[in-house]
């Protein structure tokens, strides 16, 4: 009878353990707001990611970035042909230790006017939104303090070696790599800590052409 009794009592214990824990993970992951997310569309249709794939017909598509606070909507890009910065990121390694974002934000046109992509293994791109002249957007929609940004890519430029600019139809390669990083810096700017990430594998897959 008293081992019943012991035994219910440590049942009870571990439920109320248990059930602590949950609480305080709960409070955890309320209080961590995201501050962005990404769509993909081809086509004017969104293209569904699934386990941060997606797959696209090879030709021009947009990236969709979401900022839920138009005071501090800027993020570090890192697109690359090599899958290493991505599986980085996956596997959960800091900021730091991703090889995509070894360099500082690269140097790259207002607004997005020619509609390229840099792809570089070691750099990234820092893409932002002051106001409506001072951007790296080609689309901006406002709604209630979101922001809805638009990238659209008809190129890539192969920044770390030829700087050619190649149509996405042309490149040889059938997937594009990216992390994307939301970042802090500390005051003289030699130290940043991430407070997001989210990595994407787009898949350029063949046409199914009818008849």
């Amino acid at each position: 009878m008293k081992v019943k009794k012991i035994s219910l009592i440590i049942l009870i214990l571990i439920s109320i353990m248990t059930l602590t824990v949950y609480k305080n993970n709960r409070i955890l992951l309320a209080s961590n707001k995201k501050q962005f997310f990404v769509e993909i569309m081809q086509d004017g249709k969104e293209i569904t990611v699934r386990g941060h794939q997606v797959s696209l017909k090879k030709s021009p598509f947009t990236l969709i970035v979401y900022f839920e606070e138009k005071s501090d909507a800027n993020i570090l890009v890192n697109a690359s042909l090599s899958p290493d910065s991505f599986e980085s990121a996956q596997k959960g390694k800091s900021i730091d230790e991703i090889a995509g974002f070894k360099e500082t934000g690269m140097a790259e046109e207002s607004m997005n006017e020619n509609r390229y992509l840099m792809i570089s293994k070691c750099a990234p791109h820092y893409w932002y939104y002051k106001n409506r002249k001072d951007h790296r957007f080609n689309g901006i929609t406002e709604m209630n303090g979101e922001l809805k940004c638009r990238r659209t890519v008809e190129k890539i430029m192969l920044r770390d070696t030829t700087r050619e600019y190649v149509d996405i139809e042309k490149i040889d390669q059938n997937e594009i790599y990216f992390v994307f990083m939301k970042a802090k810096w500390n005051k003289d700017f030699t130290k940043k800590t991430e407070v997001q990430r989210d990595y994407l594998k787009i898949k350029f897959v063949k046409e199914n052409k009818k008849g």
